[in-house]
């Protein structure tokens, strides 16, 4: 999950690969194309990584989503429901949002901050002017 700050993404570290060629110590041609594809897979959101790690999957076949999973470090049902998403023409995934509508955290409640003459050290909660200092008990409204 990559946190969004206002529109600039924040930044990510990219996945190093862990396919058995790559973890190998020799040199082999794809070992640079799976570092780009993880810089790229980096730079885009939860979706677009599902969408794109499921297109590379079916590329390669059979054992697609095993492969790039260690490729990707995505989990492997992560990239089935991409593969699912794509099959459907992506039909429940509205175009420019993150979130399906509905979903995600409900909103905070906006908290209201005591009133400045209120010395909130006791429960009453009434401010200072409206205080009877000998009746209420509260050190600041005897103070006045």
């Amino acid at each position: 999950m990559r946190p969004r700050i206002g529109k600039e993404v924040a930044a990510v570290d990219v996945c190093r690969c862990r396919c058995p060629d790559c973890l190998g110590s020799g040199e082999h041609p794809n070992k640079e194309i799976h570092r780009r594809l993880n810089l790229l897979l980096s730079r885009l959101d939860e979706h677009q990584r599902r969408w794109l790690a499921a297109l590379e999957s079916q590329k390669v076949g059979r054992g697609g989503d095993r492969l790039l999973s260690c490729i990707t470090g995505l989990n492997v049902e992560t990239i089935r429901r991409g593969r699912r998403e794509l099959d459907a023409s992506l039909a429940g995934c509205p175009p420019n949002r993150v979130r399906r509508p509905g979903a995600g955290r409900k909103p905070v409640k906006k908290k209201t901050l005591p009133s400045s003459r209120h010395c909130g050290s006791c429960s009453t909660g009434r401010s200072l002017a409206t205080r009877r200092p000998a009746a209420s008990g509260c050190a600041a409204a005897s103070a006045d």
